[in-house]
């Protein structure tokens, strides 16, 4: 296993824990919607749902990165969702800027920022291994 396929199966094992976190967040915010008006209550209910769709979809993506480690055939799965998700955390830190600057500062955006950095770095070692198979 060549030091770029090591690279991707550790962001990807990052990319676990970050939908890990996903989880949790959303778990938390599930747990006090109950204490919440009506209004408040829906909206923390659809915020924490988006969150267990988006940890299941960081599950997917890091699976496709174990995958694409160990078989560099199989890595294109893997920059796909790279992109969807770079692209995807750009425009979440955009309209949070736009909306609510003081937003970029909750702990939410943090693990936000954290994809970003883990999606980045996994599309350019994906691209290494790309480039490795290539030769």
């Amino acid at each position: 296993m060549s030091s770029s396929q090591k690279t991707v199966k550790i962001i990807s094992f990052l990319l676990f824990a970050v939908a890990v976190l996903f989880y949790v967040v959303g778990g938390v915010m599930l747990a006090g919607a109950g204490s919440l008006d009506d209004s408040a209550r829906s909206t923390a209910f659809t915020l924490s749902m988006v969150l267990f769709f988006e940890g299941l979809v960081y599950v997917v993506y890091a699976g496709l990165g174990i995958r694409g480690a160990n078989n560099p055939r199989k890595i294109g799965g893997f920059r796909v969702l790279s992109v969807f998700a770079i692209v995807i955390d750009a425009l979440n830190i955009g309209s949070s800027a736009m909306s609510n600057p003081a937003s970029l500062a909750q702990p939410t955006s943090l693990i936000v920022y954290a994809s970003l950095v883990l999606s980045v770095a996994g599309f350019v070692a994906s691209g290494r291994v790309v480039k490795e198979l290539d030769r």
